[in-house]
C-alpha cells in the first residue's frame, strides 16, 4: 500500500477477510467511505445491534471511527470519534488487520456489553448478554447520535486509550476436521483420454458449512455448466471460459497450480469431472502446494490414507506458507486416491491451500500470516 494511493477495493476486501478470520463470528463488510474525497471504501465491523466501527484512511494514515447506525439514522462522519492506528497506510495488510483487531476489543470494552453485543464479543466475557431480536434492529433509538454518556463509550467521547489491554490470544485451533464421518466423499473423474478412475475429495468442515445450493450435480470436463443441476434453462457462467483456461483432470494438477474445484464438489456431492485451472496472477480459489506419493505397498484403507495426507499436508503447509497452519489465516485440504484409482496406480496425495473469502491474486508461498 502506498502513502499516495488509497487502498484498492481488492486490498480492502483482503483486510476484511483477515479481520473476519481473527474475530470469529464477526460481521465485517466493505462499505463506501464517508471519510475522504476518494470514497473507494471503508471496512465496517459490527460491534453490536447498532454499534459499528469503521476502518478508513485520510490519505496518509489508517484510523478507526465509531458510529451508531439504526432506523433513526447514522452518526454524521464529522461527529464520529476517531482513533488513529499506529500503522502507516503503506503497511502490509496483516499488520493493519492486527492493529484493527486490537482496537476493536478496546472499543468493545469502552461501550460495554449492553451495546457491544455482537456474537463475536462472547469470547471476551464469560456471560455475554442475549443478542437482541430483529425488532430491536428495526426500532428507532431514543437518540441515535448521542445515546452513550460521555464517559461510557468512544462514540460520544474520546477514543479509548491505546494503553488498554487487548483480549487474550485467540485459542489454538483444533486439527483439521477431515476425518470426521461424512466429510469425505468419493467421486468419479473423467480422465484425459476418456478413461475413468476415482478420486477421494477431502473437505474441511468450513467448506461443507459454506456449500452452495443442494441441487448440484457433476460437470463433465468441457461440458455445459448448465448440466450441473438446478434450473436447466440457466446455463450459468463458466469461469474457466472467462479466462480462456479449460477444465483439466485433477490428476494433472501440479505444485504451483491455482484452481477451483468443480461445481459438483462445491455442493458436497464429491462427484467432480475435473477442476478449473486458474492463473495465480489473477483471482483464484486454491493453490496446490505439495504432491507426494503414499508409499504403502497395498491399499492402506481410507482413514489411514487420510491420516497420512493430513500429516504430510500439515508439514508441507508450514514449509510453504512459512508458519504452522494453526497460526495462519490460510487453510488446507487435500485430494487422495480412492481404492479403485489406487489399484490403477494412482498413489499421489495433492495438498492445496486457500484463504476463506479471499481470492486475491498472488501466491501463498512464504505468505507468513
Amino acid at each position: 500500500m502506498s502513502t499516495s494511493i488509497p487502498p484498492s477495493p481488492a486490498e480492502l476486501e483482503r483486510l476484511a477477510g483477515l479481520i473476519r478470520h481473527e474475530l470469529t463470528g464477526s460481521e465485517v463488510v466493505v462499505v463506501p467511505s464517508a471519510y475522504s474525497a476518494d470514497p473507494r471504501g471503508a471496512v465496517r465491523v459490527r460491534l453490536g445491534h447498532r454499534a459499528f466501527l469503521d476502518l478508513a484512511d485520510d490519505g496518509a494514515a489508517w484510523f478507526v471511527a465509531g458510529l451508531w447506525s439504526d432506523q433513526g439514522g447514522e452518526t454524521p462522519p464529522g461527529e464520529r470519534r476517531r482513533e488513529l492506528l499506529a500503522v502507516p497506510l503503506r503497511a502490509d495488510a496483516p499488520v493493519v488487520a492486527t492493529a484493527v483487531v486490537a482496537s476493536v476489543w478496546r472499543w468493545v470494552e469502552a461501550i460495554g456489553p449492553r451495546e457491544a453485543d455482537a456474537p463475536f464479543t462472547r469470547s471476551s466475557r464469560s456471560a455475554p448478554p442475549a443478542i437482541p431480536g430483529p425488532a430491536v434492529f428495526g426500532a428507532p433509538a431514543p437518540a441515535p447520535y448521542a445515546t452513550a454518556a460521555p464517559a461510557t463509550g468512544p462514540f460520544a467521547s474520546a477514543a479509548p486509550a491505546t494503553t488498554w489491554s487487548a483480549p487474550a490470544a485467540r485459542p489454538r485451533r483444533p486439527r483439521k476436521g477431515l476425518l470426521i464421518g461424512g466429510l469425505v466423499a468419493a467421486g468419479l473423474l473423467v480422465l484425459t483420454g476418456g478413461t475413468v478412475a476415482a478420486v477421494a475429495v477431502a473437505h474441511t468442515a468450513a467448506e461443507l458449512a459454506s456449500a452452495s445450493s443442494p441441487g448440484g450435480g457433476s460437470v463433465e470436463a468441457g461440458g455445459d455448466p448448465g448440466d450441473a443441476g438446478g434450473d436447466p434453462d440457466d446455463t450459468g457462467s463458466d469461469p474457466g471460459a472467462t479466462g480462456g483456461v479449460p477444465d483439466i483432470s485433477a490428476f494433472d494438477l501440479a505444485v504451483g497450480d491455482c484452481f477451483a474445484l468443480g461445481e459438483g464438489d462445491a455442493t458436497g456431492s464429491g462427484e467432480i469431472d475435473g477442476v478449473e485451472l486458474q492463473s495465480c496472477n489473477d483471482q483464484h480459489d486454491n493453490e496446490a502446494y505439495l504432491v507426494f506419493d503414499a508409499t504403502q505397498a497395498s491399499w492402506p484403507g481410507e482413514r489411514a490414507l487420510w491420516d497420512l495426507a493430513d500429516e504430510g499436508c500439515s508439514t508441507g503447509f508450514e514449509a510453504f506458507v512459512g508458519i504452522p497452519w494453526d497460526e495462519s489465516v490460510a487453510d488446507y485440504a487435500y485430494l487422495t486416491p480412492t481404492e479403485q484409482s489406487w489399484s490403477e496406480g494412482d498413489h499421489d496425495v495433492l495438498c492445496y491451500a486457500w484463504i476463506e473469502g479471499d481470492t486475491s491474486p498472488g501466491t501463498l508461498e512464504g505468505y507468513g500470516y
